[in-house]
């Protein structure tokens, strides 16, 4: 899975993976970016590089003040 955003100025970036029940699964970007348009993937791993299960995931974006979450559904 690809996920695009755009950061409108410098800012503290954070995308992360979380399973239904809340447990975080894995951290995909925590740095500061630049202004600009960024492409990040996830290849259905938790932190320690194991594929996870099939199942229902969010998706957590946070820059600076902003703050999105998207549903996913793994299916394998």
């Amino acid at each position: 899975t690809t996920f695009e955003f755009e950061c409108p100025r410098l800012s503290h970036v954070t995308l992360e993976i979380y399973d239904i029940l809340g447990h975080k699964i894995k951290t995909i970007v925590n740095e500061e970016r630049a202004k600009g348009r960024y492409a990040e993937t996830w290849h259905s791993e938790d932190e320690w590089g194991q594929l996870v299960p099939a199942g229902i995931y969010i998706a957590r974006l946070t820059a600076g003040e902003f703050e999105h979450s998207i549903k996913l559904t793994l299916i394998k």
